[in-house]
């Protein structure tokens, strides 16, 4: 008996180690665009931000929210008010699948916005040794990365990593953001988030989407109130935007052309 008792307790360790690892991935959530038709997960240890405390601090603190149509906020689950910490604001664009021509305009054009060019050569991690406005583009994961820092004055207070991930239906845009002093320790689980990126719903099964309320109110008046800092590189939004424009008037141009033929 007392021989079989240490192959029992392994066997018991293992199945333990198995159901947490279960649990572990059943804990993390899902979070799935019908808009954009993909889906992402993000770690156990973050939420969705509700839509009203998100819109109240971009009402506050950003110079033109209207062209912000944002799809959802996340962040680390914390008493702290989100955008004090490291979070990701998603957005997307709907304008089809960019390829050929199209897509390597659409390419140079944000590269513009950088004022560098992009970076396909690179070899290694996406994501490693990031410099800032040096986007780079990977044409096997059609993920495009660049790091933007954020100045208080000659003060650095915060990072930004935009990701695009180029699909059929057009572009889903990750704006990542953390505090200086948090940047190297989120990246890691920024990457992570933007490679969960998978088209089409996900499998059925128990998923945890939660919704996070953040502890925001209009008459608070505190020394972490937001400064007014863009969300988005300004220089970005224009050049998405005029893509985003342009391409619609092709199609409308091309389905006109149709009918009158």
């Amino acid at each position: 008996m007392n021989g079989k008792s240490p192959q029992v307790a392994r066997c018991l360790a293992g199945a333990l180690a198995f159901l947490l690892m279960g649990i572990a991935t059943l804990s993390a959530g899902t979070f799935e665009s019908f808009n954009g038709k993909f889906h992402i997960t993000y770690p156990d240890t973050w939420d969705r931000i509700d839509y009203r405390s998100v819109d109240f601090y971009l009402t506050r603190s950003n110079p033109n929210p209207e062209l912000l149509d944002y799809e959802a906020v996340f962040a680390p689950i914390s008493d702290q008010k989100f955008f004090d910490g490291p979070y990701l604001l998603l957005t997307i664009d709907t304008i089809g699948e960019l390829i050929g021509p199209t897509k390597d305009s659409a390419l140079v054009s944000i590269a513009r916005g950088f004022g560098n060019k992009i970076d396909s050569t690179f070899s290694g991690d996406l994501f490693a040794n990031l410099q800032a406005d040096a986007p780079r583009y990977d044409p096997t994961t059609r993920l495009l990365v660049a790091q933007t820092d954020i100045h208080e004055g000659r003060i650095l207070t915060k990072r930004n990593l935009l990701v695009v991930r180029l699909y059929e239906h057009g572009l889903a845009n990750f704006y990542f953001y953390a505090p200086d002093s948090l940047w190297n320790s989120s990246l890691p689980t920024f990457a992570q988030i933007a490679r969960s990126f998978t088209p089409g719903s996900p499998q059925a099964g128990p998923t945890r989407e939660s919704v996070k309320i953040a502890d925001i109110e209009s008459g608070e008046k505190s020394s972490s109130r937001p400064k007014a800092v863009w969300l988005i590189p300004p220089g970005f939004v224009v050049i998405l935007i005029a893509i985003i424009v342009a391409l619609r008037k092709r199609k409308e141009r091309a389905r006109q052309s149709g009918q009158d033929s």
